[in-house]
């Protein structure tokens, strides 16, 4: 029995992006799919709408990022991102870019452990610096 949504309805959508005086801000989206952890993560990835980015909203995670995909183990839930999340900017860039997918990780899965994967593998560092990766996430 495939239930169809009413024509057009919305629904809020949640994920974290940096606002320009460098703080976390949780923004919200009323699009046409149901919300879940993936498609909040789908979301994220997509980084800042332009009249979002207007406003001085930005992602700190490289526009080139693919979600491999979430795997939920007990008490933990893995994110597995493609290699281009380590991409690009410094030791900060990259602790904000982490702290940005975890909180919208939360939003979902708050009381989990939060694990990154890199291409299919738990990762201790990341990016050319090397970045400390502490798992589960904060």
């Amino acid at each position: 029995n495939v239930q169809i949504a009413k024509k057009d309805t919305r629904y809020d959508h949640k994920c974290y992006f940096y606002s320009n005086n460098g703080e976390l801000l949780m923004v919200k989206r009323q699009l046409l799919f149901k919300p879940s952890l993936e498609n909040s993560i789908a979301v994220l990835l997509k980084g800042p709408m332009i009249d979002e980015a207007k406003k001085g909203i930005y992602s700190e995670i490289p526009s080139n990022v693919d979600l491999i995909g979430v795997t939920r183990l007990g008490n933990d839930v893995i994110v597995d991102l493609s290699s281009n999340f380590g991409n690009g900017g410094g030791t900060k860039s990259i602790t904000n870019r982490v702290k940005q997918l975890s909180k919208t990780v939360k939003i979902h899965e708050p009381n989990k452990n939060i694990y990154l994967y890199i291409n299919g593998k738990e990762i201790e560092y990341l990016g050319g610096d090397g970045v400390y990766i502490k798992q589960p996430l904060d």
